[in-house]
């Protein structure tokens, strides 16, 4: 007579439940493991990207890092290891959580720890800028030329505190161009004389009527090519500005600072002298008669616009017709912007005419009407936005 097996099923779970236990241990260990590691990485990469733009480690900053992404376990903690420069190595630890098993004598530790470098690279996704604000200096703007001032102030100084590079050098370059009834150069390096000059951008016959079409047809030949008619400022014709003189494309804001705050106000307004000088900051001829030194990349141009008034005349609408805005935005590829502040519609008009000559909408510039100093401040911030597809790199160690 067979004998009946006693806690055979017992036995079989019990075998069973054993590797089912150390099977799910295992299974969230592994799942653990792979989160903190997962979690540390992203912690060491916010940290190396912050010191690399901020160009230093902040351990207040890493901890802060280490702190947001901690997994919401109790039993883990965070550590920095080490630090050295942007180099950083942080982790995690998860400790204790079987030590009230008995058949795991020690407590389970797993530490996820992750070194990186951030690398700031600008390579030919940078595109460099150059800039001409062409200003109005003329009488009309006395009451509103300090806050002018210290809007441009503010906008250079974000610029400044943007330190992206290319060639060795900022990748951003700034020209100011006064103008009211003329456009000042101070010892520029196309004339022979030395000092301060009002320079007329037009071509005219030898009576003094303006040719419109050779005025566009000659905007990129320079002195030697086709004399500039050129003389001394005149305080009672107030032809141009004595103090406030152009300044060539530049990568030194603290220059370009210095030109802002010389600005001072005198005559009246015509406003295509301040684009034609504006423009020949940035046509490749011109630039280089300005010893200009360009950047090894063909670079975004634009060139802005802001005035108060209207000029006498009909000047600017027949240089528009004849070509100008047209030359400058389809051969030369100069972006075209334009603030007005408190002007007329027909200002307005006039100025969207010369944009719209833009033939893509790549190098199609904008059209601003500023009713208040808020506006202008606005618009300015805005269009002298330089936004760079730089490229970041993070190497492991």
């Amino acid at each position: 007579m067979l004998k009946q097996h006693t806690g055979s099923v017992s036995l079989s779970f019990l075998a069973l439940l054993i590797p089912l236990v150390v099977l799910s241990a295992a299974t969230i260990m592994i799942g653990f493991q792979v989160q903190l590691s997962s979690r540390a990485m992203q912690a060491v990469d916010a940290a190396s990207l912050a010191c690399a733009f901020a160009d230093y480690s902040d351990p207040s900053v890493n901890q802060a890092y280490l702190e947001y992404y901690q997994p919401n376990v109790k039993l883990v903690k965070s550590e920095i290891y080490s630090a050295s420069g942007c180099e950083l190595n942080m982790g995690y630890q998860l400790t204790g959580l079987f030590s009230s098993l008995k058949f795991a004598q020690a407590s389970y530790s797993a530490q996820s720890g992750s070194v990186e470098q951030a690398h700031v690279n600008q390579s030919a996704s940078v595109t460099p800028t150059e800039m001409t604000l062409v200003l109005d200096i003329s009488s009309s703007m006395a009451g509103s030329i300090d806050t002018l001032k210290s809007i441009l102030t503010r906008a250079i100084e974000r610029i400044e505190q943007d330190n992206v590079q290319i060639d060795g050098r900022r990748a951003i370059s700034i020209s100011i161009v006064p103008f009211s009834d003329g456009v000042s150069a101070r010892n520029a390096d196309w004339l022979d004389d030395k000092g301060v000059f009002c320079i007329d951008g037009l071509t005219k016959e030898s009576g003094g009527s303006v040719l419109v079409n050779e005025t566009v047809q000659n905007l990129d030949r320079i002195h030697s090519e086709k004399a500039v008619s050129h003389r001394a400022p005149d305080e009672f014709l107030a032809d141009c500005s004595a103090s406030a003189t152009l300044v060539p494309l530049t990568d030194n804001m603290s220059e370009v600072k210095t030109a802002i705050n010389a600005l001072t106000t005198t005559g009246g307004t015509r406003s295509y002298q301040g684009v034609i000088w504006g423009a020949r900051q940035l046509i490749p001829r011109w630039r280089q008669e300005w010893g200009y030194n360009p950047y090894s990349l063909a670079p975004k141009q634009k060139l802005i616009l802001m005035t108060d008034g209207v000029d006498s005349g009909y000047v600017l609408d027949d240089l528009i017709d004849a070509g100008l805005c047209d030359r400058l935005a389809n051969e030369f590829a100069i972006e075209l912007n334009f603030i007005g502040f408190n002007v007329q519609d027909s200002r307005l008009a006039q100025f969207q005419s010369c944009i719209n000559a833009a033939n893509t909408d790549g190098i199609k510039g904008q059209v601003f009407s500023a009713t208040n100093t808020e506006k202008l401040d606005e618009y300015f911030s805005k269009i002298l936005e330089v936004q760079y597809d730089t490229t970041l790199n993070f190497g492991q160690k």
